[in-house]
């Protein structure tokens, strides 16, 4: 595409201001004012990015834990001796609302 000098020397600020407002989301500011909230789903992919070293380990964690599990899975550790079923469940809790939900539904937090 073709802009005119004249537009990029308009939109500088604007794109300045967008990397700026980027750069601090990434460090953690509050996106969500009315919930307090970060947006990190970045984090996800490269948990060394996210902004508190008690953050980053809420990354990893869990998925050491699903990698515990994964290799009990595949060899069949988590097994009942006797009928040879799986007395494990894995569930993805993706927010606040399906956490109560899987709550309620099996009797134990997600």
């Amino acid at each position: 595409m073709r802009f005119d000098s004249r537009l990029m020397e308009t939109l500088k600020p604007k794109f300045d201001r967008a990397f700026k407002d980027m750069e601090a989301l990434e460090k953690g500011a509050i996106a969500n004012p009315d919930e307090n909230r970060m947006v990190g789903h970045y984090w996800l992919r490269d948990p060394d990015l996210a902004p508190t070293e008690a953050l980053k380990q809420e990354i990893i964690q869990p998925l050491e834990q699903i990698e515990a599990f994964v290799q009990k899975v595949y060899p069949r550790e988590c097994l009942y001796r006797r009928n040879r079923q799986f007395h494990a469940v894995i569930s993805f809790v993706l927010s606040p609302v399906h956490d109560r939900l899987a709550s309620g539904t099996f009797g134990a937090t997600a």
